[in-house]
């Protein structure tokens, strides 16, 4: 029962908390990104147009600071499997994976591509949240399985009480 009640509340709290926010980049230009909720595949980042093969991600020179250290981004997301966005009427694809982010992330892009790229960072899944409603589901399968299981629950009394 326990277990059932603390599956719940998980499932509640990451189902609670907010996604990402849509970031617009700069290039050049450090900008600081909220962390990932909990059981969230992270970010991602996305350039204007429609091109599904877009260039390497190397090209646009992403690079992510967490705790004083630089890591640069390099891989390229599943376009089929990331899809495509839309942000002010214009069509985004996703150029490189951002991943999760803690609190103090910062992202950096420069690209060498034309001067009007534009850049944003975005979800990488924007659909229900699956393992915070599995937490849920899961929770709540636990309680009942632990209240047919419990003897008072059945109406199963000790002799003599």
């Amino acid at each position: 029962m326990l277990g059932g009640l603390t599956a719940i509340g998980i499932g509640a709290y990451a189902w609670t908390q907010q996604r990402t926010d849509v970031v617009r980049l700069t290039p050049a230009t450090p900008v600081e990104l909220r962390a990932s909720p909990l059981f969230d595949p992270g970010s991602t980042i996305f350039a204007l147009g429609e091109d599904r093969d877009p260039a390497e991600p190397k090209l646009f020179g992403c690079s992510l600071l967490r705790e004083g250290r630089e890591a640069e981004l390099l891989v390229r997301p599943d376009v089929d499997s990331v899809g495509t966005r839309v942000l002010r009427g214009e069509p985004y694809v996703p150029v490189v994976v951002l991943g999760t982010t803690v609190v103090g992330d910062s992202v950096t892009c420069n690209p060498t591509l034309a001067a009007g790229e534009e850049l944003a960072v975005m979800p990488t899944d924007v659909g229900v949240r699956s393992v915070p409603l599995a937490f849920v589901v899961g929770g709540i399968a636990a309680l009942g399985i632990a209240g047919l299981i419990h003897p008072r629950g059945r109406g199963i009394r000790r002799f003599g009480s």
